[in-house]
């Protein structure tokens, strides 16, 4: 194609881009290869993630007490309520979330396989670059299961004001998902472009664009392999147009977003957890993740440097970010999400399955044994709530969990709340599971004594957690 004609179609890209609140969005709006599910009724399937990074420390993560019922072999189960109403789960989980406790589910004792130390997509089950495993928000924003009832405007929304968490395929690739930093900029996408004047204009928009694309077509200068390139934007522009006809418009919306010069830490996450809530409650997307490495007072340089403090003292730095983590942000998400009544007379927050995870458990030593673990809601009665599960054997000597001379109980293989997350969601193992093998996620290590640690569990890694029904 001469340079006359590309300027045309980058001119032409670049009106509709306009049209629709910027082009670079649209892969956003429609990830390549997402099939549209549009039907009425029914409550949607929503998974909300919460990550913090830099590790937990034990003086802040342990629970107070140790559930004294013992199920089957290495498996301890405690009623949180019962536990934990008077005195909170733990110093992070204080009292606060005691009115919440019946629709939690506090996990000890699961472990991933690899050494990994520092990472960004280890909680959602992508622990190497070259694993070929993307994070399961992605697997779950692409798969029809996740929209059954409803059209996404944004597949997958995603926070951070710093670093990410999410990595989709594309192609033969696993990439990093980029997200909003601006909660004000997210809201002004998902709530313009759902309205109904703003689904037309841009359904006009995209039919200008493929009579443009004709028109180029059919220029004799055009080359075959042009030609191709215009028959994948045209074929691209015409999903987006049906997806535009299924989209349910939303009535205008007040922005959650303090209008202020500028948002402190606290009020950007907290707009986060709002217009988040607002886009699920209006359907406008059913996966929420809100990444977290930085807190307020205290930057991820800090709260780094914290997670290798001693274990032997506590750590005001680390402590000081992970609570405001857990209340500004955890219990921000619960408490709105419970307030909400949905049309089969439960809470969203019964209907929906929050997670709040991270990277690895003790920061000091690069842990990957005992991830932190807390869900909230029943992902629609799949999970039975209001329970400490504990999974680590204790009836097998500790042994050496890095090379500073921490030790650690042996737990289960991470992969089953992976796998217990997707079939929550709707999905089944062959939906999910890659080259053979059970479950999501590595589970096998280059150091061989690491996957002996759980040769007796591997005809287990595929299915869920056990007792977790």
């Amino acid at each position: 194609m001469n340079n006359n004609n590309r300027q045309s179609r980058r001119e032409f890209l670049k009106q509709l881009g306009l049209s629709t609140l910027a082009l670079p969005l649209l892969p956003s709006l429609l990830p390549y290869g997402m099939q549209a599910h549009a039907q009425a009724g029914g409550i949607p399937k929503r998974f909300i993630f919460i990550r913090t990074a830099h590790g937990t420390r034990q003086e802040n993560w342990d629970p107070f007490q140790i559930a004294p019922t013992q199920l089957g072999p290495n498996i301890k189960e405690g009623n949180l309520t019962s536990l934990f109403a008077g005195t909170g789960i733990n110093k992070l989980l204080n009292t606060n979330f005691s009115p919440y406790l019946s629709q939690m589910t506090y996990i000890r004792g699961l472990d991933i396989p690899l050494g990994l130390g520092h990472n960004s997509g280890g909680a959602l089950g992508h622990y190497q670059d070259t694993d070929g495993y993307q994070t399961i928000d992605q697997l779950l924003a692409k798969s029809p299961k996740m929209y059954t009832t409803n059209t996404p405007v944004i597949d997958s929304l995603l926070f951070s004001t710093y670093g990410g968490c999410s990595f989709m395929r594309q192609g033969g690739n696993i990439i990093r998902r980029q997200g909003f930093s601006s909660a004000q900029a997210a809201f002004d996408l998902l709530f313009n472009f759902s309205q109904g004047q703003n689904l037309n204009r841009n359904s006009k928009s995209i039919s200008e664009a493929l009579k443009k694309y004709t028109e180029l077509k059919n220029n004799t200068r055009v080359s075959a392999e042009d030609k191709n390139v215009l028959d994948i934007q045209s074929s691209m522009l015409t999903e987006i147009d049906a997806r535009l006809k299924q989209i349910k418009p939303v009535p205008p919306q007040t922005s959650p977003v303090p209008n202020v010069p500028t948002l402190s830490i606290t009020q950007q996450y907290e707009a986060f957890v709002d217009v988040g809530i607002l886009a699920l409650l209006n359907q406008l997307t059913n996966v929420l993740v809100i990444n977290i490495e930085e807190a307020e007072g205290v930057s991820p340089s800090s709260w780094h440097g914290a997670s290798h403090d001693s274990e032997k003292a506590p750590s005001p730095a680390h402590y000081q970010a992970s609570f405001w983590a857990a209340q500004k942000v955890f219990l921000r998400v619960i408490q709105k999400l419970s307030q909400i009544p949905e049309a089969n007379g439960k809470s969203m927050l019964e209907n929906s399955l929050v997670f709040w995870g991270g990277e690895m458990s003790q920061g000091a030593g690069h842990i990957q044994e005992n991830m932190p673990v807390v869900l909230a809601g029943t992902g629609q009665g799949f999970i039975r709530p209001g329970r400490l599960l504990d999974y680590s054997q204790y009836g097998v000597p500790k042994i050496p969990s890095n090379n500073v001379g921490d030790t650690m109980h042996i737990g289960r293989p991470y992969t089953q709340l992976l796998n217990t997350i997707l079939q929550s969601m709707g999905l089944t193992p062959a939906e999910y599971e890659r080259n053979g093998k059970p479950g999501y996620g590595l589970i096998e290590s280059a150091n061989l004594s690491r996957n002996l640690r759980y040769k007796d569990m591997v005809a287990q890694i595929g299915g869920i957690l056990p007792n977790i029904r």
